[in-house]
């Protein structure tokens, strides 16, 4: 259970430490169509989590040993918090450089 969620956090790590190139090529096709996949991949972790946490518990219970707290996925002090908050910014940059972009003078 820890080796995952350091893993986990290391992932976040390389998303905190990579998300100012991200944010700075929004404009590149290549980087917008990468980026949806890396989100996806993380959700998917985020919920391979939950289930694994949630079989660990079960197991906790049946062998009396203490059980793991089971926070919000949306709470900011977890990794899976953390990773949507920011999914969730990147997201908004992403329509406001679609919607508020100012036009062109070509």
């Amino acid at each position: 259970m820890r080796t995952y969620l350091l893993l986990r956090l290391y992932r976040l790590t390389l998303l905190l430490g990579t998300s100012g190139a991200i944010v700075t090529a929004l404009a590149s096709e290549n980087i917008q169509a990468r980026g949806a996949a890396f989100a996806v991949m993380d959700f998917s972790a985020g919920g391979h989590w939950v289930r694994l946490r949630a079989r660990a518990n079960e197991l906790a219970a049946v062998l009396g040993y203490q059980v793991f707290p089971e926070p919000s996925r949306w709470n900011l002090f977890t990794a899976a918090g953390a990773g949507n908050y920011l999914y969730l910014f990147v997201v908004l940059l992403w329509f406001g450089t679609l919607f508020l972009h100012p036009p062109s003078d070509f």
